[in-house]
Order: structure tokens, then C-alpha cells, then sequence
């Protein structure tokens, strides 16, 4: 039964080695997953600080297609700088997860309004729409001719349909000129892209090849 033993102590061995083994990988890709992620979140902070214009106390910074991952980027910013409070409202958020993967528009109109829009799929449809729409307690798309108010602007749903929203009009409560107002471009190559609407009714595209 000598061999009994010693084939069981081997299997135990086995056992344990493969464990570790296994533990092991599964460490290092949460590390490498972890530090990813981290990584993606920073994007927007780093460009926002190296790109935009100088940022004073209770600026107003508005994200079109930004990331989801860097939803919350505002503290990053005020950390970065030494500038705050600072005062973050995200637009739109980026159709799709990883990254923007269509072109996206930006059109000035008049001193105070912007219209945005997809050139293909729509906000909040897909997975990630799904995902917003129940954690702010929404179990219908949005229709068009909705208006949804904050202390800064307003927005209405120009055009959608069952699937989510194609275009949306911001009405804000300053001009687009105000110096206390930045606005930013998510695009294939950058996350957070500083716009610069000093004139009337200029569009600003993210182009496939993924310059704002």
C-alpha cells in the first residue's frame, strides 16, 4: 500500500502546483485588468489638463462623448491642477464602451445652443444605454420633444426612436463665450478634446479616421 500513499502525496502535490498555478494567472490579469482600467480613467484627466485653457475656480466643464469610464474625472482635474471647486456635467457618454467607434457632431446654434448628434448608432441604445437607463430608474426610451433641465442648461430630444436618442439640443444659461464655460469632443484618438466655438454655426466632426 506504499505506493497507494506516495500516488496520493503526488496527487495532493499535483494539486496544489496546478492551484497556485491557476491563482497565479488569475492575479496578474486582475493586476493587468485593474491597472487598465485605471489607465483608461486617467485619459480624460490627462488630456483635459494638457489640452484645455487655463481653468479657474467653479468653472463650468462639459463632456461631449466621454468615455464611461471617466465619468468621474472632475476630481482628477481639480487634483491635477490645484483649480477647484470645479463644476463637471457629462453631455453625452460614448455609444460604445471601449471607445468612440462612429462619427459624432457638434453644432453651434446661435450664442447659446449646441445640437449633437451620432452618424449612426444612437445614445443610450445597446448595452451600455440599457445599463444607464436603470440606474437612473428609467424603464422606457426617451421620446422625442422631451426637456430635461439642470442649473446650467437644458436639453431636448430632437431625434430618436425605440432604440435611443440620434440627436439632442442643449440650451445653456450663459453664452458659449463665457469664459467660465470649456467644453470637450470625445473621438478615436482623443477622450476629451478641448472645442473652441468662438463662431456661429461651425460643426465639428469626429471623423472615422478619429480627428476632432
Amino acid at each position: 500500500m506504499a505506493w497507494v500513499r506516495k500516488g496520493v502525496r503526488a496527487g495532493i502535490g499535483l494539486l496544489v502546483v496546478l492551484h497556485l498555478m491557476v491563482f497565479s494567472a488569475a492575479h496578474l490579469a486582475y493586476g493587468v485588468g485593474v491597472a487598465g482600467f485605471s489607465a483608461a480613467s486617467q485619459t480624460s484627466v490627462n488630456e483635459v489638463v494638457r489640452l484645455s485653457d487655463p481653468l479657474k475656480p467653479n468653472d463650468r466643464l462639459f463632456f461631449i462623448n466621454l468615455p464611461m469610464l471617466g465619468f468621474n474625472c472632475i476630481p482628477g482635474i481639480e487634483e491635477e491642477t490645484g483649480v477647484r471647486p470645479l463644476k463637471g456635467y457629462v453631455l453625452t457618454f460614448m455609444p460604445a464602451f471601449l471607445g468612440m467607434d462612429q462619427p459624432g457632431y457638434v453644432e453651434r446654434v446661435g450664442d447659446r445652443q449646441l445640437r449633437v448628434w451620432l452618424g449612426d448608432d444612437d445614445y443610450f441604445s445597446g448595452l451600455i444605454g440599457e445599463s444607464i437607463l436603470e440606474a437612473v430608474g428609467r424603464n422606457a426610451p426617451f421620446a422625442v420633444g422631451e426637456t430635461f433641465t439642470t442649473n446650467d442648461f437644458s436639453v431636448t430630444v430632437v431625434a430618436g426612436s425605440a432604440l435611443g436618442i440620434r440627436e439632442l439640443l442643449f440650451t445653456f444659461e450663459r453664452s458659449l463665450d463665457d469664459p467660465a464655460y470649456h467644453f470637450f469632443l470625445g473621438s478615436r484618438v482623443f477622450h476629451a478634446f478641448p472645442l473652441r466655438l468662438g463662431c456661429h454655426d461651425r460643426a465639428v466632426e469626429t471623423h472615422p479616421a478619429g480627428t476632432p
